[in-house]
């Protein structure tokens, strides 16, 4: 090869419009890789909030029936304890728990108000969560509840969500309907529908938002009622 053939060839590179192409190539790789990115992270998030979701359902679920099975707890057999109120959304009810320190038998034959021995448990709809109240007003024990539903099952076996005060003694059980949210929305999804509560007579929706719900239904049996 003469000397005027290698000059001519050192001096070839990349056209424009190869430069062009180049450029493009390697900004869908980006912008594909981008979107993967923030796919991932938003799938994650979804997740994380929907695993929250859940385990505050859950918790606030447990919470509920284990305060309710004591409810009407007497055992001194003074006739003091039993249900003071019962709604579709609330449940009061008072259990004789404090030691007379006398008596082996637990309980003192009381029931002394602003204790645990005097609960009422209810959905705080404006703020969507479930309190407890003891006497020194509401306390959350679960966070982004939207809806809550009593169902409760008298010693006949008729089912009612507005027991009357000469009803209350023969309260057997209780079906809890309990409806969480997630924390934050999805903002690339919608989700709608409704929900229906255990007794069918409330129904939560239709939504149309991001928000994904979740709806738990558990029974718990009032041990202590009917004794």
């Amino acid at each position: 090869m003469n000397t005027h053939d290698r000059t001519k060839c050192y001096q070839q590179g990349f056209t424009l419009v190869e430069l062009l192409i180049a450029m493009i190539i390697g900004l869908v790789i980006t912008i594909a890789l981008y979107s993967s990115y923030v796919y991932q992270q938003n799938t994650q998030s979804v997740q994380n909030q929907v695993v929250a979701m859940q385990q505050n359902l859950r918790a606030g679920s447990y919470f509920l029936l284990s305060e309710m099975r004591v409810a009407g707890l007497d055992p001194q057999g003074k006739d003091v304890a039993g249900i003071v109120d019962a709604t579709a959304t609330s449940f009061r009810f008072t259990r004789d728990t404090n030691d007379n320190g006398v008596d082996v038998t637990p309980g003192d034959g009381a029931i002394a108000t602003g204790t645990d021995e005097d609960v009422t448990l209810a959905l705080d709809a404006a703020n969507e969560t479930l309190t407890r109240d003891i006497g020194g007003g509401p306390q959350v024990i679960a966070e982004r509840i939207i809806g809550l539903e009593f169902l409760y099952t008298l010693k006949d076996g008729a089912q009612t969500l507005t027991p009357s005060s000469g009803q209350l003694d023969d309260i057997r059980a209780i079906t809890v309907s309990l409806l969480a949210r997630t924390e934050s929305e999805d903002r690339l999804v919608d989700f709608g529908g409704s929900y229906t509560s255990a007794s069918g007579a409330t129904v939560w929706g239709p939504f149309d938002d991001g928000f994904r719900r979740r709806l738990l239904t558990t029974n718990v049996q009032l041990r202590n009622m009917g004794l």
